[in-house]
């Protein structure tokens, strides 16, 4: 495992609403900037899922069932489609978020042999409601937290970006952050999640909103233009074009992904969130019975949804 940090930022908050997905991370000018960053190796067994299996379309949308990911999560484009996507960076405000937005697909992903990281923009020194828990203590317990949950995963790699909780901004500072971390990583797929404000409050809180609005204005064109960011070029980090974007979405979704064979691990990735959940089996309920609604009608048990964005070369 590797630890790469500078200087420790402040945090900000959470505000804990179902589903918790708070934001944890540590260190904020990550990877390029001459702030902080936490650059951790979490490794984990990946085990090699069954080749096969199907591939279906209901109404124009994608849906990913026993089949390869990689063919149900790319385009035909002349492109041998196993080979298109081989890196996938998760990109979200706050240390759970992942695995409630899309730790079923990342699990099928690692299954495969993709190599997964994830970039957490905030620190997460705001969501507890314990008044003798301090923010300081918040911030370490947080970052184990997500790096057991990426662990279970088998997620490669888990960047800490450190942003103020609750306070996430896009700025210049945070822009040049997750370009950073996309130069560095390079990877073919960001998933990231809503930028919209939606009924599903939890879902479509002000940090997740920010955050997709960043990770989106970094995949284009701030990571792929070389004069972008020059600071990031004397660091040696070239250009990177990402392939496609899937965005976290629950209405009219363009993707359905079938997790009916790693919700299993979700669920165990989202139990390593202690300090979230302090009710696991009312956690566990409410997973499910959201994955049934998102596959409902689509020929899966459990589902997790996006919408797609190709990006041309």
């Amino acid at each position: 495992m590797q630890n790469h940090r500078h200087q420790q930022r402040e945090r900000g908050g959470d505000d804990g609403t179902v589903p918790p997905q708070e934001g944890e991370a540590r260190d904020a000018d990550a990877a390029g900037l001459g702030g902080q960053r936490a650059n951790e190796r979490v490794g984990g067994q990946q085990e090699q899922q069954k080749e096969g299996g199907e591939r279906e379309s209901h109404d124009g949308r994608i849906i990913a069932n026993r089949g390869r990911m990689a063919e149900a999560l790319n385009p035909e484009r002349g492109e041998d489609m196993p080979e298109r996507i081989k890196r996938v960076m998760v990109v979200t405000a706050h240390p759970d978020d992942a695995e409630f937005g899309a730790g079923g697909t990342v699990a099928k992903l690692t299954r495969e042999g993709k190599t997964v990281i994830y970039c957490v923009l905030t620190n997460g020194n705001k969501g507890s409601s314990d008044r003798s828990m301090t923010p300081e203590r918040l911030v370490g317990i947080r970052e184990e937290e997500q790096k057991n949950a990426a662990r279970v995963l088998g997620v490669d790699t888990v960047d800490f970006l450190g942003f103020p909780d609750c306070e996430l901004e896009n700025t210049r500072e945070s822009r040049m952050a997750v370009t950073a971390a996309i130069r560095r990583h390079k990877p073919d797929l960001i998933i990231c999640q809503n930028p919209n404000r939606t009924k599903n409050l939890g879902g479509s809180h002000r940090d997740h909103r920010v955050a997709a609005g960043i990770a989106l204005d970094c995949v284009y064109p701030l990571a792929r233009d070389h004069m972008a960011f020059p600071e990031l070029m004397a660091q040696g980090l070239e250009p990177h074009k990402v392939k496609e974007v899937h965005t976290m979405w629950w209405d009219d979704p363009e993707v359905v992904v079938d997790i009916t064979d790693t919700m299993d691990l979700k669920i165990k990735a989202l139990q390593c969130h202690v300090s979230q959940l302090h009710d696991m089996a009312g956690m566990e309920k409410r997973v499910r019975e959201r994955g049934a609604l998102l596959a409902k009608g689509k020929g899966s048990a459990y589902a997790e949804t996006f919408d797609r964005i190709l990006i041309e070369r």
